[in-house]
């Protein structure tokens, strides 16, 4: 194997797991569980149409500015721009879609049509000895089976799409198309900006009005859930396309299966009416509280201001 093919080897399999490996920054779990959220939320807000349901204002409320706000955040990071691998100290490496794609980008000479698939054999070959491995010890073990002559030929069509070539042309010193990859990186940055723009004026930062006019100035318009919602598919699109990079073929989805009954209890109250003047009590007991923050007094006896 020639030195850019083991290089890639590395990248190829820090790549796969960023995509869908265990970590729980990975993409495919960001996706899960900004899918999964919302998923649960359309099931709430769709609860809400029947005109005889009586909700407290406050707890709606409270749900649904958790879930824009969580949602537009999970897309932020979702398209973060830090480097996926600075190659100095690592302090701000990200698992992004966009971090990825731009360091697939950084080392478009070396992912060729033989480096990907040298990688990749050196992929299984870990794999099937980390199976006898494990049949020796006496346990039992998936073994990734053998690519068939028609996965081996899906493989090298699927490369030909991200090369940009054709059957008839194919090369072992095929490359990556470096536009095919700007173009995903500028579909999701396009689709996203709003969203990015919110999350970095009011909710990662709390910006002055100046800086928020100026924002206005810029064409920002505010957030809607239709953005939202198309903007998942973006992003789900981007990701569905790295897959095919990646691995060769589309995702099977990003929702989850359930081995038991997700709406089991939902029709149970969510509070007890003789629970009622116990949280009312808990409530006024907490504002006293906090109202007490504001005086400041134990701070200024703390730092030295008032003499105790």
């Amino acid at each position: 194997m020639s030195d850019t093919g083991n290089e890639l080897s590395e990248k190829w399999n820090e790549w796969r797991e960023a995509f869908d490996g265990k970590d729980k920054h990975s993409i495919n779990k960001q996706i899960f569980r900004m899918l999964f959220d919302s998923a649960i939320w359309k099931t709430i807000n769709s609860s809400r149409n029947d005109e005889t349901h009586r909700g407290n204002v406050m707890i709606h409320n409270f749900i649904d500015r958790s879930f824009f706000g969580a949602q537009m955040l999970a897309i932020r990071q979702l398209v973060d721009n830090y480097p996926f691998d600075d190659k100095k100290k690592n302090k701000n490496d990200v698992v992004s879609l966009v971090s990825i794609l731009e360091d697939i980008k950084d080392q478009e000479t070396i992912v060729t049509r033989e480096n990907i698939l040298l990688a990749e054999n050196e992929i299984r070959a870990k794999a099937e000895a980390h199976y006898q491995k494990q049949i020796r010890k006496g346990k039992l073990c998936y073994r990734p089976p053998e690519p068939s002559s028609v996965v081996i030929e899906a493989r090298f069509k699927s490369i030909d799409h991200i090369c940009g070539v054709d059957r008839p042309s194919r090369s072992l010193e095929d490359t990556v198309s470096g536009v095919l990859l700007d173009r995903l990186i500028e579909r999701i940055n396009n689709a996203s900006k709003a969203i990015t723009s919110h999350v970095n004026k009011f909710l990662a930062h709390s910006s002055t009005e100046k800086s928020r006019q100026e924002l206005i100035k810029d064409g920002y318009t505010p957030v809607t859930l239709n953005h939202l919602n198309e903007t998942q598919k973006t992003v789900c699109e981007v990701a569905g396309a790295l897959g095919r990079i990646l691995y060769g073929h589309s995702q099977h989805g990003f929702m989850p299966t359930f081995n038991y009954d997700q709406f089991r209890n939902i029709d149970a109250p969510f509070v007890r009416s003789e629970d009622v003047d116990r949280l009312r009590e808990e409530w006024d007991v907490y504002t006293d509280v906090v109202n007490t923050w504001a005086i400041a007094d134990e701070l200024f006896q703390e730092i030295g201001w008032v003499k105790k």
